[in-house]
């Protein structure tokens, strides 16, 4: 019986020490500035921005997604690499306030490996 309990114990510890982020099943966006956001050239420098630990060098985009809704209608734009185009800066730049950008279907390629890895959704809200 003390064992089920001991499991119990390190399990609500791990989960104590998670960021509530990772713990929960609905991502909370990321803040970020309109101006900031058409600053940026690639979704790399988003990645960078949104706090990715990992080292991109190594890797090539395939393609990625942006998608956004303004009053009911769901606008997508697909990107052939990991520049974000013009057309998505189009929708960027006319979206309201307060919209939410989700930055999805991200595919990286491993340079040495050949092997692809989706990454997960980012979602980002415009604010002035």
């Amino acid at each position: 019986m003390k064992t089920p309990v001991f499991l119990l114990i390190i399990l609500l510890a791990m989960f104590a020490d998670m960021p509530a982020h990772v713990l929960s099943t609905k991502p909370k966006p990321f803040e970020i500035k309109r101006s900031d956001l058409l600053k940026m050239k690639s979704i790399v420098d988003l990645l960078k921005f949104v706090g990715s630990p990992l080292d991109y060098s190594g890797y090539s985009f395939t393609s990625f997604d942006l998608c956004l809704n303004i009053s009911k209608i769901e606008y997508t734009e697909t990107a052939g690499d990991s520049l974000i185009s013009e057309k998505q800066r189009n929708f960027i730049s006319k979206a309201p306030m307060d919209t939410k950008l989700y930055f999805e279907k991200i595919v990286i390629i491993q340079k040495e490996h050949k092997s692809s890895t989706r990454l997960p959704t980012v979602i980002v809200k415009l604010k002035e």
